[in-house]
């Protein structure tokens, strides 16, 4: 049995079933294969949108990744 997709291109209709796939499609806005406009199709997804950031959100938002998770460690140095 097949899940449900959360994501679909009205363009090419190519579709994603990932909320991770769906979280960055919202925020790129467009089809990354063709540029077509994307149909999200799960209401939870909109409900995980629609909430608020909590204090950890909001004391990360300006933070890059790398003084959050550190230095990429193909960046060492040997």
């Amino acid at each position: 049995m097949r899940p449900s997709p959360r994501v679909r291109c009205a363009g090419c209709g190519f579709e994603w079933f990932g909320p991770t796939a769906s979280h960055g499609l919202r925020i790129v806005g467009a089809c990354p294969r063709c540029g077509g406009h994307l149909d999200f199709l799960r209401q939870d997804d909109e409900a995980a949108v629609a909430a608020p950031p909590g204090p950890v959100e909001r004391a990360l938002a300006h933070v890059s990744p790398a003084a959050v998770l550190g230095t990429p460690t193909s960046w060492a140095t040997r």
